[in-house]
C-alpha cells in the first residue's frame, strides 16, 4: 500500500487534466482546437455550445495548459499536442483491437488459478 502513495502524488496533475477533458464541452473544444478555433457564431453552432459554455470550457482548457491563443486563434500548446497524440489518437488506434484485447484478458483469467 505504501508504494501507491508516491505514485498518487505523481499523478495529481494528471487527474486534474483528465477531469477537465472528461467534460464533453471541454473535449469538443479541445478537439476543435487541434485545427485551430476562433470564436464565431458558426464555431458556436458547429460545436453546439453557447457563448458561456464556450468560454467556460476555454478557461478550463487554458487552466491545464492544453490550449493557447495566438493571433486570435486558439490552438493546442506543445503539451496539448502531446496529450492529443498520446491520449486521443493512440486510444482510438487501440480501440480497433478491443475484441482481441478482451480475448487475451479472458484467456489470462482462465489460466490463473
Amino acid at each position: 500500500m505504501n508504494a501507491v502513495i508516491p505514485i498518487l502524488e505523481n499523478v495529481k496533475d494528471s487527474l486534474g487534466l483528465f477531469s477537465v477533458l472528461s467534460r464533453p464541452n471541454n473535449m469538443k473544444l479541445f478537439l476543435a482546437s487541434i485545427e485551430g478555433v476562433k470564436i464565431s457564431p458558426s464555431t458556436l453552432s458547429d460545436l453546439n455550445l453557447t457563448r458561456k459554455k464556450y468560454y467556460k470550457a476555454l478557461k478550463q482548457l487554458k487552466g491545464v495548459n492544453l490550449v493557447e491563443r495566438s493571433k486570435g486563434i486558439y490552438s493546442p500548446t506543445t503539451f496539448g499536442k502531446i496529450v492529443y497524440q498520446r491520449n486521443i489518437v493512440e486510444l482510438i488506434q487501440y480501440r480497433k483491437y478491443f475484441e482481441e484485447i478482451n480475448a487475451i484478458d479472458t484467456i489470462k483469467a482462465t489460466l490463473t488459478p
